[in-house]
């Protein structure tokens, strides 16, 4: 199969912007030198982000730039997170509450806290958002479906 270098377009939605700022941003970042596989302070890295929402340009952009889909998230859950990393926060709630904060506004609010999330990959993210074309780019790329170390869920 021959690699496509054209760089696709951003998907259509009903909220056009942020759909083409999350598909702007990235291409920006990884033009400008910006490490495919660089992780959140938190542990995750884009390509996962992008496998749980759903956002199948950004999947394949970075894929196309190297990204891993086999790396496995480094996130486990809010408690075990926060006090691994040390993260303390000045706000009401603790160093909890901020890692909830970053977990859910700047990866997903779809997954529960309490879940542990260690080990899962691009493709674990993809399957939990119940997306077929995503789980499919990353099986074609190479992701090899494994256990996490405990399987995750989403909110009930």
């Amino acid at each position: 199969t021959a690699q496509s270098t054209q760089t696709p377009s951003p998907q259509r939605n009903t909220d056009g912007f942020l759909n083409l700022f999350l598909f702007l941003f990235p291409v920006r970042l990884l033009g400008e030198g910006v490490e495919p596989n660089h992780r959140h302070r938190l542990g995750w890295t884009s390509l996962m982000v992008a496998a749980m929402n759903r956002q199948h340009s950004v999947v394949k952009v970075l894929l196309e730039s190297g990204a891993d889909p086999n790396a496995g998230d480094d996130f486990n859950n809010v408690y075990d997170t926060s006090r691994e990393k040390g993260i303390h926060s000045l706000e009401e709630g603790g160093r909890e509450g901020l890692v909830l904060v970053s977990r859910e506004d700047e990866f997903s609010s779809r997954l529960s806290s309490r879940a542990g999330f260690r080990g899962c990959t691009a493709l674990h993210y993809a399957t939990l958002a119940d997306d077929p074309l995503a789980v499919r780019m990353l099986l074609e790329k190479g992701d090899k479906p494994h256990p996490p170390s405990s399987p995750p869920s989403l909110q009930t």
